[in-house]
């Protein structure tokens, strides 16, 4: 797997400055728990890791975009780091599913964590710069 560093260039060379931005603010605002979440590894297989959640809704919190661009941007985010899908999604490091308690309060991004790397913290400390 990946180091933190090696993840956040690989998304910094897809992802936009707004993107990266909207990322940052679902970190800092939507912070949920920990759970498992299936992702994919290196190889293609699905496997069910430790990962932490965030709601992607409580972004506009940060006040840089509305909800609806907030929405709009995340669907181009899921596509770009090739995890869109039907309602879910995945890849190496990310998963999102939308409408995660089934009530329509919240949609959820996972960071997949790499306990060697800390990689969790790393993105929470970096969504805070």
């Amino acid at each position: 797997m990946k180091t933190f560093d090696e993840i956040l260039s690989q998304i910094s060379q897809v992802l936009t400055s707004e993107q990266l931005q909207l990322l940052k603010d679902t970190i800092r605002y939507g912070s949920w728990g920990d759970c498992e979440m299936g992702f994919h590894n290196s190889d293609g297989v699905w496997v069910s890791v430790y990962c932490y959640g965030y709601c992607t809704n409580d972004a506009k919190n940060a006040g840089h975009f509305s909800g609806r661009k907030c929405s709009a941007m995340f669907r181009s985010i899921y596509q770009r780091l090739g995890m869109l899908g039907k309602g879910s999604g995945a890849n190496e490091y990310f998963a999102y599913c939308n409408d995660w308690w089934g009530d329509g309060s919240g949609d959820m991004f996972f960071i997949r964590e790499n306990r060697d790397d800390n990689t969790v913290s790393k993105f929470e400390k970096w969504a805070c710069e």
